[in-house]
């Protein structure tokens, strides 16, 4: 899921195993000065509300967890991965996608 700002969609009833889902800023880095603001803030996911699907739609059955369209400097990759891990999915691979990168899944 990508240049979303919110999705009503709970998908812990169907267990899924892999989820690549956007992360593209966080409230405390993103700046209100920024001449993209609004565009920031309206197409795209905060580390806030992805946590928030992710907490309520995730099973054990997740094998794969993939954050992706990171903001350059709008959101931490250490920041997302401490908070999915609060989230506890244990013996998933849990990782913030860089250029070129590819996983197998």
């Amino acid at each position: 899921m990508t240049d979303f700002e919110y999705c009503p969609y709970k998908f812990n009833k169907v267990a899924i195993t892999d989820v690549l889902i956007e992360c593209n800023y966080s409230d405390s880095l993103v700046n209100s000065d920024l001449p993209n603001f609004q565009h920031k803030i309206l197409g795209h996911c905060s580390l806030k509300t992805c946590m928030k699907f992710l907490e309520e739609s995730m099973t054990e059955s997740l094998r794969t967890l993939i954050f992706v369209h990171l903001g350059k400097e709008t959101v931490s990759s250490r920041e997302i991965l401490t908070e999915a891990k609060k989230l506890s999915y244990s013996g998933s691979l849990v990782a913030c996608a860089r250029n070129g990168e590819v996983f197998d899944i």
